[in-house]
């Protein structure tokens, strides 16, 4: 395999990675009141410089807090304020 190859190969993986993560997301999306809450789980134990690219799938980072906001599902440090599930 050259270098060429190689880079194909990469940029192939990257965008079926980006495919199968806008599948996943869709799906999250059809239970809005959990979605903002593991976005941030998710978020949270990511390293930031991937933060962009979650959020590029995931929506806007503040209409997501807002969201959990008003459903009263935020988390805050392993404590749930709000409504019990």
């Amino acid at each position: 395999m050259d270098s060429q190859d190689a880079i194909t190969a990469v940029a192939d993986l990257e965008l079926s990675s980006h495919h199968l993560l806008q599948h996943i997301f869709d799906l999250l999306k059809k239970f809005p009141y959990q979605f903002p809450t593991v976005i941030a789980q998710v978020a949270r134990k990511t390293d930031a410089t991937f933060w962009r690219f979650i959020f590029s799938l995931a929506g806007n980072a503040t209409m997501l807090f807002e969201v959990s906001i008003v459903s009263s599902t935020i988390l805050f440090a392993g404590n749930r304020w709000g409504k019990r599930a």
